[in-house]
C-alpha cells in the first residue's frame, strides 16, 4: 500500500496498515513540505534584512530555516509530547510510528504548498497573511482528523481518547507560546 496515496481517500486503513508494520521507514516528505510552507511563511521577514542583490541567500535562509524548524517540531518534540501523554492512558505507540502519523497527518498541506508557489511564481509574498484564510483552516481541520485518525489507531485509543491525548500533547507548546506573548 502506497501511504502517500492511500491517505487522501481511505485514511483510516492507511493508519491501520502503519501500526501493523514492523519496519517503519521514516515519511519526510510531508515534514519537508511542512517546512516549505514556513520558509516561504517566513521569507518576506528575513529578506527585509538582506539587500535588494542577496534575496536568494534569503531565500536559502528562509527554507533551511524553515525545515530545521519543521523537522524539530514534528519530528522529534510534539510526536514526543503526544506519546510521553499517550502513556498515561498505556498508549501502545513508538516514537517513529508517532512521527510518521504527525507526518501523514500533514500531507493535505501540500495543498497550502502548492498555493504558495503559485502567488510565488506571480510576485505576490508567499506569507500566510496572503493567502485565502479560509482555504487555510479547511485544510488544518482535515490534517487534525487525520491526526485524531492516526493517534487512534497508533495507540489502539478510541476517538475520544485519541482527541484528549493530541490536546494534553499540545498543551505544553500552547502555555510556552502563552508565556512567550
Amino acid at each position: 500500500m502506497d501511504l502517500y496515496k492511500s491517505i487522501w481517500l481511505n485514511p483510516k486503513a492507511t493508519f491501520e496498515e502503519l501500526a501493523s508494520r514492523e519496519k517503519q521507514p521514516l515519511l519526510v516528505l510531508p515534514i519537508i513540505a511542512a517546512g516549505f510552507i514556513s520558509g516561504l511563511d517566513s521569507y518576506p521577514d528575513i529578506a527585509s534584512i538582506f539587500d535588494e542583490g542577496e534575496k536568494v541567500w534569503a531565500f536559502i535562509l528562509a527554507m533551511a530555516s524553515g525545515i530545521g524548524f519543521s523537522f524539530l517540531m514534528l519530528g522529534l518534540i510534539i510526536p514526543g509530547l503526544i506519546k510521553l501523554f499517550g502513556k498515561i492512558w498505556k498508549g501502545e505507540s513508538t516514537l517513529r510510528k508517532m512521527v510518521n502519523v504527525c507526518s501523514l497527518s500533514l500531507f493535505p498541506l501540500c495543498l497550502v504548498l502548492i498555493y504558495q508557489f503559485s502567488i510565488f511564481v506571480f510576485g505576490i509574498e508567499p506569507s500566510l497573511e496572503n493567502l485565502n484564510y479560509g482555504i487555510i483552516y479547511l485544510v488544518w481541520l482535515w490534517s487534525f482528523g487525520l491526526l485524531i485518525i492516526g493517534v487512534a489507531k497508533i495507540q489502539r485509543f478510541n476517538y475520544g481518547m485519541a482527541l484528549l491525548n493530541v490536546l494534553v500533547g499540545y498543551l505544553p507548546l500552547l502555555i510556552f507560546g502563552l508565556l512567550r506573548s
